[in-house]
């Protein structure tokens, strides 16, 4: 049975962790009513736990805690500080109703990707990619004119996780040891969120049920995070970066559909450019393919 290249295998993670984020706005409406920052930190504690849990059953968690004892924390330390803003930021913004800002922040955050894959690693830009690449430009320069600028916040999106997947790339642990350890490392202000914020005891003081979904709220934030992380080693970091523009596509579908939210008319240009770009992707993909395909009995006849 033949098996996926590194590209294909990175596509296919990249989509599947688009995919389950965009199922995550539905999701977090059947959690109990609680602030943003306490929902954010039930999410790390339960990744701990699972994650922990799951290294524990193959027999791999010793190895995985190991480098807490080594200068391969400082890292670790650097990036799961970047995780942590970045994730608190996804739950502050709204709340502030800075959500165009965070959104925005999104939709530039793939271009700066491409640029850091074109101008630091020297990556090639193929003519189908570089199409995708304007239209995605319109929808943020769309984006760009109805914010009035770009704030610390924008910033902060979009320059930050650049920064991460980089470090991330060429760290030598592997995606799950990294990912669980700097949850791990942010666990302390986790715990600290749930019992002054929350107004809990410990953790765990909620309903069954409510835990349940904590829990579910850990997975469907953990696998996703674990895809894409190795589709950032697989991928060409210019297509990884393109590729991100399919989650806030299908967040606004799911929107649209799911949630029945009304799309304000200035903001239809912007997505309506993201999905030709993610349309040119899916082009360019197939042109590869064929041409892949076309040049395969040229070399087994070599």
């Amino acid at each position: 049975m033949p098996t996926l290249g590194p590209t294909p295998r990175g596509v296919l993670l990249s989509l599947t962790a688009s995919c389950l984020f965009a199922a995550m706005p539905p999701y977090v409406l059947l959690l109990p009513d609680l602030p943003g920052y306490v929902l954010l930190a039930h999410r790390v504690v339960w990744s701990c736990i699972i994650m922990a849990a799951g290294l524990a059953l193959t027999g791999q968690l010793r190895a995985s805690l190991a480098p807490v004892f080594s200068r391969a924390v400082f890292p670790l330390i650097f990036t799961a500080t970047i995780m942590g803003v970045q994730m608190g930021l996804f739950i502050w913004a709204p709340i502030q109703g800075r959500a165009l800002e965070l959104s925005l922040g999104y939709f530039l955050l793939p271009l700066v990707m491409v640029g850091v894959g074109r101008f630091i690693f020297k990556e090639e830009i193929r003519p189908v990619q570089r199409l995708a690449i304007v239209a995605a430009a319109l929808g943020v320069g769309a984006a760009y004119l109805h914010a009035g600028g770009l704030s610390w916040v924008v910033l902060t999106v979009a320059l930050g996780f650049p920064f991460y997947y980089v470090i991330r790339r060429y760290q030598p642990l592997t995606p799950l040891f990294a990912f669980f350890l700097e949850n791990i490392i942010l666990l302390p202000p986790a715990l600290w969120a749930i019992c002054r914020m929350g107004n809990a005891a410990h953790p765990f003081a909620f309903p069954g049920w409510d835990l349940a979904g904590f829990a579910g709220l850990a997975l469907l934030g953990t696998i996703p995070v674990l895809c894409m992380l190795t589709a950032g080693r697989l991928l060409p970091i210019s297509l990884f970066g393109l590729l991100s523009y399919l989650e806030p596509a299908l967040i606004f579908l799911v929107s649209l559909v799911v949630l029945k939210e009304e799309i304000p008319a200035n903001e239809l240009f912007t997505y309506g450019a993201i999905l030709l770009a993610l349309g040119f992707l899916a082009l360019d993909g197939i042109l590869q393919t064929r041409n892949k395909n076309a040049g395969a009995p040229l070399e087994e006849s070599s």
